[in-house]
């Protein structure tokens, strides 16, 4: 199974990734990763942001999302994963892609497992 990673650098390449997201669904609806997605689409995101798409055979299956929210200096990470891809390394991969791998980088509330998946990044610290 190939996974390509496609990491947005502009403007209107953050625009048009978070447009797939959401188009593929890929958020919880009424979780904030949908709402920082709309606002990545629609660029009105006046945070530092980063976003990248994980695609298998061109269809994405992934999003992570950074910005920064609460820590100065410190990002908020956010991470969705298809249920039927998780456990492939796919979210560590968007996260390394997105923030790097020793980054220092907040979390918040996510799907059952969410604590255990991050705490396996040493940076990382829960919001």
């Amino acid at each position: 199974m190939d996974i390509v990673l496609k990491k947005a650098s502009t403007n209107t390449r953050m625009m048009a990734l978070a447009s797939e997201a959401l188009k593929a669904r890929l958020y919880v609806p009424g979780w904030q990763l949908s709402f920082r997605l709309n606002e990545i689409k629609h660029s009105q995101s006046p945070r530092k942001t980063s976003i990248a798409v994980a695609y298998i055979k061109d269809v994405p299956v992934a999003v992570c999302v950074s910005q920064q929210w609460y820590t100065p200096g410190v990002p908020t990470v956010a991470v969705f994963v298809r249920k039927r891809h998780r456990r492939l390394g796919i979210g560590t991969k968007l996260i390394k892609r997105v923030v790097g791998a020793k980054a220092e980088f907040e979390y918040e509330n996510g799907v059952l497992g969410f604590v255990e998946f991050f705490e396996r990044f040493p940076g990382a610290e829960f919001t």
